[in-house]
């Protein structure tokens, strides 16, 4: 009977401030963003359809987080802010909410309950049009 061996290597990486502040430099103009579905989708039709639907903004860069959550990284931040100021995002429809990424952020602490949106409501009666009666809870 032969007995096998077992090399066990360890490596150590030391990193300097010019390794963090690239990493953090890089991770400034992102957004980290949840699509609000019950199903997943690919990372091919994800990748196409946010580039084509955000108008094709210049080294868009995407990486899944998992459980249809993405990591969108921006070259210009003035498509940042459009991209962020847009949202949320309607995608085969199912919501897309972005946030602004901070490297303070752990993944699973990352929420996206509280959705801010506009809505417009017809037929309403005169007595109900009026800043008082959209504060009532």
């Amino acid at each position: 009977m032969e007995i096998g061996t077992c090399l066990i290597v360890m490596m150590m990486m030391t990193l300097d401030a010019t390794d963090v502040k690239e990493n953090t430099e890089d991770s400034s103009k992102s957004l980290v963003g949840r699509i609000m579905a019950d199903r997943s989708f690919s990372f091919g039709l994800i990748e196409g359809a946010f580039t084509a639907i955000w108008n094709y903004p210049k080294d868009l860069k995407i990486k899944p987080l998992g459980d249809n959550t993405y990591h969108f990284f921006f070259a210009k931040e003035t498509d940042l802010l459009r991209v962020e100021r847009g949202s949320p995002w309607l995608f085969k429809q199912y919501l897309l909410h972005v946030q602004r990424w901070n490297s303070n952020y752990e993944l699973g602490a990352l929420t996206f309950s509280i959705i801010p949106m506009w809505i417009q409501l017809w037929d309403m009666p005169e007595s109900c049009k009026n800043k008082g009666s959209c504060n009532k809870n």
